[in-house]
């Protein structure tokens, strides 16, 4: 059916605001204590807004590739560019690889954007009684 592309863009901005509004941080470390791969990367971009792009690196290394991806779904949407499903599908499991890499980089160096406090998370408040 066409048509389900842009709902589907829309009903995940809508999930991913409601869950700001609700969470405000980062709900995978509200709910398991674990910064996500993202994590930093709100802030990166507002950085990067204000071209203050030494701290945007710092909050997240990666915060480029989230706008070379906005860029490339709006002229995808629009049909000014178009890639095979096979390159679309390698260059997402690059990202992937990527954001996974740099995550696990930057839990094993220690970095305080990326730190672990599993006493506030809820499942150790569940499983503490």
């Amino acid at each position: 059916m066409k048509g389900k592309g842009p709902f589907k863009i829309i009903f995940f901005i809508a999930v991913s605001g409601i869950m700001l509004l609700v969470f405000y941080h980062c709900p995978f470390l509200y709910f398991f204590g674990v910064p996500c791969p993202g994590c930093g990367m709100t802030r990166a971009l507002i950085k990067a807004c204000t071209f203050d792009f030494k701290s945007a690196f710092y909050y997240h290394p990666l915060f480029w590739l989230v706008i070379i991806a906005a860029v490339y779904t709006l002229l995808r949407l629009t049909g000014r560019i178009c890639i095979s499903k096979k390159n679309e599908n390698n260059l997402l499991k690059a990202v992937c690889f990527l954001f996974i890499a740099v995550y696990i980089i930057r839990l094993l160096t220690g970095s305080d954007i990326v730190s672990t406090d599993f006493s506030h998370s809820v499942i150790y408040r569940i499983f503490k009684g």
